[in-house]
């Protein structure tokens, strides 16, 4: 098997586990425990993003020996442009008289598409050292400023301290 099908065949087994838990969070939340719906409804949805997230970085893409900082700024406006842009879709289609349901259903689908791609070339592809990328350029900045200084013992002198 190509190793494109795998990886498509993870990322929708991924979002299905995501959306499994999304609802199935939810309904424990709000159905079962009382918890009100605004809050259920975010922590279940800040849940299945951070799983999301974690299965396909390690298991659709495989892209966990990169640096995470990037990966995520990256996620995080691919959702944020998502949510955009299902509302946009949704709202449109059903201002041309498609039933919201199936408008809705159709924008997931589409978007499923555009974001396997998307993940797969932009949000988990390897890291550049190109300081034109804004994203990796920020998290390098960001990673060299919390870098300790290190030097090997073998490297001392008897001038330095202890």
């Amino acid at each position: 098997m190509r190793p494109i099908i795998g990886q498509a065949i993870r990322f929708v087994t991924v979002g299905l586990a995501s959306a499994a838990l999304d609802f199935g969070f939810l309904y424990l939340l709000h159905g079962v425990l009382g918890l009100a719906v605004a809050p259920a409804a975010f922590l279940a949805f800040w849940s299945s993003f951070f799983v999301n997230f974690a299965l396909n970085r390690s298991w659709s893409f495989g892209a966990q020996a990169f640096r995470p900082g990037p990966q995520v700024a990256r996620f995080v406006i691919l959702v944020i442009a998502n949510s955009l842009a299902t509302v946009a879709a949704v709202a449109g289609l059903v201002a041309i008289g498609i039933p919201y349901l199936l408008a809705k259903i159709v924008t997931l689908a589409f978007l499923a598409c555009v974001n396997f791609f998307l993940l797969r070339y932009w949000v988990f592809r390897a890291p550049t050292d190109d300081p034109d990328s804004p994203i990796d350029a920020a998290c390098q900045a960001s990673s060299a400023s919390v870098q300790p200084s290190f030097r090997p013992a073998s490297a001392s002198s008897e001038s330095d301290p202890p």
